[in-house]
């Protein structure tokens, strides 16, 4: 028997999060911390994580392009103002090249610490639970600007353990 109910997020977050389709980008812009909530909102973008390149703040994202294509994910990037530059790997170059952007090879990134990483779920109740790579992404996106949908990210029992500490 099939229940005719959504899927819920964390399930669909978990399964994209396995996918061995996924691809990277690297966004340079003014703020990384910007980029990790402003790009982790974008429907396809499945991980981000702060970070540095060419002396640059840059936010490097995991992205399913079997729902987001790299022009779309440049394209949307640009618009939320998180996008001065773009970094792809080698075979991607001639693909992002489409755009108005600075674009280059992905060469010489290095992770920010990890207190830079995920800026906007320090200090709130998210922070003290388990979460995976891509929980922590959306999470991250969404606590400050949605919290309902911040929470659909969350299983039922890191749901019960949110609230008890809420």
């Amino acid at each position: 028997v099939t229940a005719k109910r959504p899927v819920p997020g964390y399930l669909v977050l978990l399964a994209a999060e396995q996918s061995s389709r996924l691809k990277e980008a690297v966004f340079a812009m003014y703020c990384f911390w910007t980029g990790e909530m402003e790009l982790g909102q974008i429907e396809g973008v499945i991980t981000t994580e702060a970070g540095f390149m060419g002396g640059r703040e840059v936010t490097r994202v995991r992205y399913d392009p079997a729902v987001i294509s790299l022009p779309q994910l440049i394209a949307t990037a640009e618009k939320v103002e998180c996008a001065n530059a773009v970094f792809v790997p080698e075979e991607e170059v001639a693909t992002a090249k489409a755009t108005r952007l600075q674009v280059g090879a992905i060469s010489g990134y290095r992770s920010a610490l990890a207190s830079d990483q995920k800026k906007q779920v320090q200090g709130s109740s998210f922070q003290a639970l388990p979460l995976s790579a891509a929980q922590a992404t959306k999470i991250n996106a969404w606590a400050r600007k949605d919290l309902a949908k911040a929470l659909s990210f969350l299983t039922p029992s890191q749901r019960a353990t949110f609230k008890s500490r809420s």
